[in-house]
């Protein structure tokens, strides 16, 4: 599903995983940031990655200022943008819930790892990670504010840390762990281990869709499958469970073998939609299109409407650019929301 105003932080932090973000993991605790989704500052404030001698806490950036500088923004122009009327609506509320509950959350994840010599840093993929954040999200951006979310900077949100953990280090995420490793077993009060993608029928790592329920945050830094190749994480079981093949039934990307994605009901190699596409739901289509069917079980995609248009109540899912103003189910209107257009 995809949420009024960031759909990324619908499955991560919401997704949150999120990010919801992005998510609740049994076996992890986990809340997920989406897609370098925490803030951040310029590279200034700490070494790259480096080692501090026995006893000397290691230095690698500063979690605060990285999570202030991304995450920070995002709360900061909802705040800034935002009317006292679009302030009274759920829109608002399940928004900037999320993203101010996640904006801590995140600083003292990343700050943890840290201090325990789990991550590096990398100065020069942070900054562009920030100035990115700034264009996109800065005063003066507002209409922004009601895309749908993506890192701004492609990947350099995402490369900004990445994990020193080998293949049997401790850890309280994915993000402490090497690139193609994941974190297995942990909790919000003790570690786990980084591992190889567990095969079927193994525990896995925490799912991309995991939401979280307070403890240990994994932030989405690197790449880090929660399960082996034709493998992905069952949410309720945590085990992995065999994935969704070329052609075969999904409702959600997550179930399919990656990099396929879930289009119209199955796992392919294509999709999602682009204007005009063939589409079953919202999540059949591109960022900031919807899937315009009416009554028929197929439609096509189709640009979200301006203030103005017309649209069916429904909550945090809309036609709109803004918020469809009017009862679920109902007709209503589409209005501004936040500097929306």
């Amino acid at each position: 599903m995809k949420v009024g105003l960031f759909s990324a932080w619908a499955v991560a932090m919401v997704s949150i995983a999120i990010v919801a973000c992005e998510e609740e993991s049994s076996s992890s605790g986990g809340v997920v940031v989406p897609d370098g989704g925490s803030s951040g500052t310029s590279g200034t404030s700490g070494t790259s990655g480096t080692s501090g001698t026995s006893g000397t806490p290691p230095v690698a950036g500063n979690g605060k200022d990285f999570c202030d500088k991304t995450l920070g923004v995002v709360v900061g122009a909802l705040e800034q943008c935002c009317t006292a009327e679009d302030k009274a609506t759920q829109d608002y509320a399940f928004t900037h819930g999320i993203a101010s509950k996640l904006l801590p959350v995140c600083t003292s994840t990343l700050e943890a790892s840290i201090q325990k010599g789990r991550v590096a840093y990398h100065p020069d993929k942070a900054d562009a990670c920030f100035a990115a954040y700034q264009t996109t999200y800065a005063p003066g951006k507002c209409a922004n504010i009601t895309q749908t979310y993506s890192d701004p900077a492609g990947t350099s949100c995402r490369e900004a840390y990445s994990g020193v953990g080998a293949a049997g280090a401790p850890c309280m995420g994915n993000h402490e762990c090497s690139d193609g490793l994941t974190c297995v077993g942990y909790t919000g009060a003790s570690d786990g281990e980084c591992k190889a993608p567990p095969a079927i029928g193994e525990p896995c790592g925490p799912a991309r869709s995991d939401a979280g329920s307070g403890g240990a945050a994994s932030l989405e830094f690197g790449s880090h499958p929660s399960c082996a190749s034709g493998a992905r994480c069952d949410p309720l079981e945590r085990k992995c469970v065999k994935a969704g093949a070329d052609g075969e039934s999904c409702t959600s990307t997550e179930e399919c073998s990656e990099p396929l994605v879930c289009y119209l009901g199955k796992c392919g190699a294509t999709g999602p939609a682009d204007e005009n596409g063939a589409c079953g739901g919202n999540d059949d289509c591109k960022p900031n299109l919807y899937c315009n069917k009416g009554s028929s079980a197929q439609g096509t995609c189709a640009p979200k409407k301006p203030a103005g248009g017309t649209c069916t109540g429904a909550t945090f899912v809309s036609e709109c650019i803004g918020r469809c103003d009017g009862p679920v189910g109902q007709p209503g209107t589409c209005k501004s929301f936040c500097g929306s257009l």
